[in-house]
């Protein structure tokens, strides 16, 4: 069932951070804008109670999206063998070094079929320190999301409803990301 939007301002806000125009820089030469390929949600459903995995001071427990009530999540599908995913995982984990203590939190969900015994390497190999590692190796969560691309990222609103989808990748520690995100905690 889906219903719409709890918060109609919402995607408002999103669409004018989406479309205010940038200063040209790296970030934005490099991927290009946001705005480019971002889909907003007409109508959403809230979060499921998928468990999938996560690796945390070396025990593994199950997680669900549940358990990020009252934060924006950016949930971010990706894989070791995807090279634009790959390019993206350094501004994820910027990103969350540098908003993860203000009520947002990057969940970036491998989608490895070898779960964490290919994402603890990978992780160390390039020097990603701050973002939790996370796993979806049956690829439940992807699938009730419908990926078909990855990178695919969707944000989600602290009151657990997704807010929009980009498919392939995007400098997340940019300003205009963090403008997006900041915005997204107040409505």
């Amino acid at each position: 069932m889906t219903r719409p939007l709890r918060k109609p301002l919402r995607m408002l806000a999103v669409a004018a951070l989406l479309l205010a125009p940038l200063a040209p820089g790296p970030a934005a030469a490099a991927s290009g804008s946001l705005a480019d390929g971002y889909v907003i949600y007409e109508h959403a459903r809230p979060v499921p109670d998928l468990p999938f995995k996560q690796r945390l001071d070396g025990m593994i427990r199950d997680v669900s999206l549940k358990d990020f009530a009252g934060k924006v999540v950016v949930l971010n599908f990706w894989a070791t063998w995807c090279p634009p995913c790959v390019a993206e995982m350094p501004s994820l984990d910027r990103l969350q070094g540098d908003l993860g203590g203000e009520g947002i939190v990057v969940v970036a969900l491998s989608e490895d079929r070898g779960g964490f015994a290919v994402v603890d390497p990978f992780y160390a190999g390039k020097g990603l320190s701050t973002l939790a590692r996370y796993s979806d190796p049956d690829g439940r969560l992807a699938r009730h999301f419908g990926i078909k691309v990855m990178p695919t990222t969707i944000l989600i609103g602290p009151d657990g409803i997704p807010v929009g989808e980009i498919e392939g990748g995007a400098e997340w520690d940019s300003p205009e990301a963090k403008r997006l995100l900041q915005a997204l905690k107040k409505h």
